[in-house]
């Protein structure tokens, strides 16, 4: 029986690793390694994508890696269409009440912020078609302008389990919390593999 489908069906809808190896009847050593499959697939998925838009909205979210003094940014860009067309991970220095405290622990972070948004840009900017630049300002409307990235945002929040607030599931490695956002954005137009 093919596992893939349903784990990646699983991973894009608000489970863990563990709940899918459960839900699955499968091993959590092997969901794990079928779960770096995926994201692999999904990568290779990701940059053959195209798409047009009208408008683009971008954000950032923040989540953590493992400690909230240890903060990730992602960058987030939707079109028109309430379509995620990118989610990059970036690491962040700790602010607030945290910031002194995390620089003692875990040594000062680089801020990938700007790169990683500027990543974002160019890569848009190269697969977008029938365009010939992205619009970074919106002019005013009567409704939040932001709406279709914030409601994304809280959508990826109650999709992809390491992202819920207040949740016994962390981020142990950010590159795996890059590839289940590569998984959960080739999941809006069917499976990673063929």
């Amino acid at each position: 029986m093919d596992l893939n489908k349903p784990l990646q069906q699983l991973l894009t809808e608000g489970n863990s690793i563990r709940a899918s190896a459960r839900i699955l009847n499968m091993t959590y050593k092997n969901t794990y390694k079928k779960f770096l499959w995926l994201i692999k697939q999904a990568k290779v998925t990701r940059e053959r994508l195209i798409f047009s838009a009208r408008q683009i909205y971008f954000d950032e979210m923040e989540t953590i890696h493992h400690t909230k003094c240890k903060p990730l940014s992602i960058a987030v860009a939707v079109n028109e269409d309430y379509q995620i067309l990118a989610l990059q991970v970036a690491e962040m220095p700790a602010k607030g009440r945290l910031a002194r405290f995390s620089v003692m622990k875990y040594g000062p972070r680089k801020d990938e912020r700007d790169s990683v948004m500027g990543e974002v840009f160019r890569c848009l900017k190269n697969k977008e078609r029938h365009r010939d630049r992205l619009h970074e300002k919106l002019h005013k409307k009567r409704f939040d302008p932001l709406f279709a990235v914030n409601q994304r945002c809280a959508k990826l929040r109650s999709d992809i389990r390491r992202l819920t607030r207040r949740s016994w599931c962390t981020t142990k490695k950010p590159e795996n919390l890059q590839g289940q956002l590569d998984l959960y954005i080739v999941n809006q137009f069917g499976p990673a593999f063929s």
